[in-house]
């Protein structure tokens, strides 16, 4: 699907609209929870359908996007494989399996963003347009890594990689 863009609205009159329950002579919807990250809105949908009078829930992510001063949004499922991984956790455990491949890409991202950065150790560099692939942590608060060069840059922790184990 593309984007629907409402005249006049505010990002906040999207979101209220996007998880305000519906229904129709087919089926009702309610939103079980929901939160915000960036502009990313996740949702956990519950629907009724009623000629099977069957419940499921299932995942929503919608994209929040300005345009020309009015706010729009775009709908996604979880089957559809949305490219976009900060799903809470606990919305996993609530709702039907639709997309295995999708969930195990959401799980890492959770394990990389949660994983615990040890001052001292060397990590790898992502993303990074710096001929030096390797750095050294020397402050987690501000998170500070030392270049093989000797030189200490303030960096954001999405941009270190992963843990090089020492042999």
């Amino acid at each position: 699907m593309g984007w629907l863009f409402t005249l006049g609205a505010s990002r906040k009159d999207i979101i209220n609209d996007v998880i305000a329950p519906w229904e129709t002579k087919a089926a009702s919807s309610k939103t079980i929870k929901h939160c915000t990250r960036g502009n990313v809105l996740w949702m956990v949908q519950e629907t009724y359908v009623k000629a099977t009078e069957q419940f499921e829930r299932f995942i929503m992510c919608i994209l929040l996007r300005r345009s020309g001063g009015d706010w729009g949004y775009k709908d996604m499922d979880e089957s559809m494989h949305p490219h976009y991984y900060t799903c809470p956790l606990s919305y996993l455990e609530d709702t039907k399996v639709l997309c295995k491949d999708w969930r195990e890409n959401v799980r890492k991202y959770n394990a990389h963003k949660n994983r615990k950065i040890e001052k001292g150790a060397l990590y790898t560099l992502k993303n990074a347009n710096v001929s030096w692939k390797q750095v050294r942590v020397v402050s987690l608060r501000p998170l500070r890594i030392q270049s093989p060069y000797g030189s200490i840059h303030k960096i954001a922790k999405r941009l270190l990689g992963d843990k090089i184990q020492s042999a």
